[in-house]
């Protein structure tokens, strides 16, 4: 494996499943500071790489693109809840967001409303973990959203992603040993 370190913790530069029963929800956002919208690319997979859920939503009078990641991250959590999940893990290319959530002390940057939103409801699960993860390790997701963004069109898939994402999650799908 091919990584990086980030506070001496060895990071993958590709995209890994998570161990049963957890559920990894890869989440990125995509800003345009022209119109103030943002739209969330959300993907949710099993411990085999399996697609539980795409989606993609838009939200408009977003200041900042660090409040679009942020609001990204909470809705992240927000579909581990709706889909019943009770073990995640929130992953992220956005350090500052996921370094925030898992912070116990009270934030008072410009995100910290969707903050306080993460931290409310992370009592809700059995286990929730926020990681970082690279650009190159949250693809999936950026595709999902950059992609919205631009053809304005929200999703939400169960079991797939959307046709032009389909080549990336091939590629990062876990492959069985022979």
């Amino acid at each position: 494996m091919v990584g990086l370190a980030l506070n001496g913790v060895q990071l993958s530069t590709k995209w890994e499943a998570p161990e049963n029963p957890i559920i990894k929800i890869n989440f990125d956002a995509s800003f345009d500071s022209t119109t103030y919208r943002s739209v969330s690319g959300i993907v949710a997979r099993s411990g085999e790489g399996e697609v539980e859920i795409s989606k993609s939503q838009l939200h408009l009078a977003v200041d900042t693109a660090f409040d679009a990641e942020a609001i990204a991250c909470y809705g992240a959590v927000l579909t581990g809840l709706e889909m019943g999940y009770t073990k995640v893990v929130i992953e992220g290319d956005s350090k500052s967001i996921i370094t925030k959530c898992m912070a116990q002390s009270v934030d008072k940057s410009q995100v910290s409303a969707h903050i306080r939103n993460i931290q409310r409801e992370k009592s809700k699960f059995q286990t929730i973990t926020f990681r970082y993860a690279p650009r190159s390790a949250n693809r999936l997701a950026h595709i999902v959203a950059t992609t919205s963004l631009k053809e304005m069109k929200m999703i939400y898939l169960r079991g797939v992603v959307p046709g032009y994402a389909n080549h990336q999650w091939l590629l990062e799908r876990p492959r069985e040993l022979d």
